[in-house]
């Protein structure tokens, strides 16, 4: 048997490195599982990013030394769209990776041992069609946006422009604030390995925060509501990366078959590009006086 694994500043363009499995690990290695590899003339920790995969066209593949990690420590949607924006943005494929598992997490997984508690693996049950995008041509005000669009079922998972746009949307809902997992753009490393490990097994019915949240387990919040606006930055549209969250969100839509909406008060071209080939579905959002 073999595998696929990257490592956490190697990868081979688009793929892993491959490596045999012995016998005696083969019930412990599972996608998404840290394994001690040889790698040089030292070890390494590497992810594993495919299973059954075939043997090596030159030479021969060495063999992993153990299992460091039991368990998933990224879901497949999560390695799968790593794929994605390596072929969109032609990085190497652990940069891809390192954007959904940075060094500090990394670490922190390998130290405690164990990957997520519950990952729910394949597709979810929802398997969205085509995102929605809801539109303020009315003018009606982001507390009223926030209320018409936002789903109000357990297991949603609010992406919000910034910590300021995070607080008015606490204070204009009707929700149950008890309900919502919420954190600020400033963690401290311990603290963003904890809220990942929550997100993961959904703490909380609801969860709202910032575009940080696109680099999280989102599997538990198979319903995503994204807050898109033309009006803004750009850099609010990419947290400090490179990679265009839309993108992102389509390719967890098409990899895990996430319910996506998103609303906006003036869709940017990149939403309407969409509109116009059919993959998005654009509705307005119509005010309380005129609901047409």
């Amino acid at each position: 048997m073999f595998l696929e694994a990257v490592l956490q500043d190697h990868s081979l363009d688009s793929k892993g490195f491959t490596y045999f499995v012995p016998e005696h690990l083969r019930s412990d290695v599972c996608r998404g599982c840290v394994v001690e590899v040889p790698f040089g003339e030292s070890l390494d920790f590497a992810v594993v990013t495919e299973i059954d995969s075939p043997p090596p066209e030159r030479g021969e593949a060495k063999s992993i030394v153990s299992v460091a990690v039991a368990g998933p420590v990224l879901h497949s949607y999560q390695i799968e769209a790593a794929y994605d924006l390596c072929r969109r943005y032609f990085v190497f494929f652990h940069t891809a990776v390192s954007f959904f598992l940075p060094t500090p997490v990394f670490r922190r997984f390998i130290k405690r041992g164990k990957g997520y508690d519950v990952v729910e693996e394949g597709k979810s049950d929802f398997l969205s069609s085509r995102p929605v995008v809801f539109y303020d041509r009315d003018g009606i005000g982001a507390a009223k946006i926030f209320g018409k669009t936002i789903p109000a079922e357990p297991g949603t998972a609010l992406i919000l422009p910034s910590d300021a746009a995070v607080e008015a949307f606490l204070k204009s809902t009707a929700l149950n604030p008890d309900d919502f997992l919420v954190h600020s753009d400033s963690l401290a490393e311990a603290a963003d390995f904890r809220l990942r490990l929550s997100v993961a097994v959904r703490d909380r019915p609801f969860l709202v925060w910032s575009r940080k949240l696109c680099s999280y387990n989102l599997s538990a919040y198979p319903r995503l509501s994204y807050f898109e606006d033309a009006l803004f930055s750009e850099a609010r549209h990419k947290f400090f990366h490179s990679y265009d969250h839309l993108f992102l969100l389509e390719s967890f839509v098409n990899r895990f078959g996430f319910s996506l909406s998103v609303s906006s008060f003036v869709p940017s071209c990149r939403i309407m590009a969409s509109v116009a080939k059919g993959t998005w579905h654009l509705e307005n959002v119509p005010s309380d006086e005129n609901p047409t």
